[in-house]
Parts: structure tokens; C-alpha cells; sequence
């Protein structure tokens, strides 16, 4: 698990959805790690669905960890999961670094797997539209 400076992973139980929030930058080791506990968290909590990343104070991720991301967690993440994911993102406050993560979204897509994604100014906006999908 990373540092709490750098990260979080809140499951809210009542309405069944986490807030994966990134925060600074984070070495490759550091993004592998806070991926795979969340596909890990997830697991215990019934294959929860409902996610919302809040990247409002993420700073930078490398190419390198973008690509890992797209190329092998999101394939094990769906095969393991067998299902489709609801995902609220808050965008990360730099212009490039939201560029990176479209870039990201937009191979994704390719791939067909299965998920609905809805961009939100905050975090408010994005568990309105979770428990709307409920």
C-alpha cells in the first residue's frame, strides 16, 4: 500500500462505491502497487463496480505507468471482475497531465471493455451521479 500522502482507498459501505484519490506523483513501483490494491480492495467488497477516481491532486504518472495501466492492469482488472464498471472522474488539474490520461481512456475504448465513464468538477458531483446509477 502506498503512503497516505500519496494516496487513499475509501470503500463508502453504505452505498457501495470507493474514491480512489491520487494525490503528488508517484514512481512506477508506487502506481503498480496502488492499482493492484485497488483491483485487491475491490475483490473484498463483492466485486464493487462503482468507482470514482479523484486525480484533482494527482500531478504526474509516466508514459511508462499509463501504458502498464492500459496494457495489463485494465485486461486483468475486467477478466477478473467479469463486469461493467461505473467510473466518476474528477480530472487532474494540469492541462498535459489531463492530455495523458485521455490518451489513456481513448486506448482503453479501443479495447471494448466493458464501462461507462463521467468526467465531474468534483466529488460531490461524481457520488450524485454514482448513486444515481444505483
Amino acid at each position: 500500500m502506498l503512503p497516505p500522502k500519496l494516496s487513499t482507498i475509501e470503500y463508502n459501505e453504505e452505498n457501495d462505491f470507493f474514491v480512489f484519490k491520487m494525490k503528488g506523483t508517484m514512481s512506477f513501483e508506487e502506481y503498480k502497487n496502488y492499482f493492484l490494491t485497488i483491483l485487491t480492495e475491490t475483490k473484498k467488497h463483492n466485486n464493487c463496480r462503482y468507482w470514482i477516481y479523484d486525480l484533482s491532486e494527482f500531478e504526474y504518472d509516466s508514459l511508462r505507468a499509463r501504458t502498464w495501466q492500459v496494457s495489463v492492469f485494465l485486461p486483468r482488472c475486467f477478466r477478473e471482475l467479469n463486469q461493467e464498471l461505473l467510473i466518476g472522474m474528477i480530472p487532474p488539474p494540469s492541462a498535459i497531465h489531463r492530455m495523458g490520461v485521455e490518451t489513456a481512456i481513448k486506448a482503453t475504448d479501443k479495447m471494448d471493455y466493458p464501462y461507462q465513464l463521467s468526467y465531474f468538477s468534483d466529488l460531490e458531483k461524481a457520488i450524485d451521479w454514482i448513486l444515481s446509477k444505483k
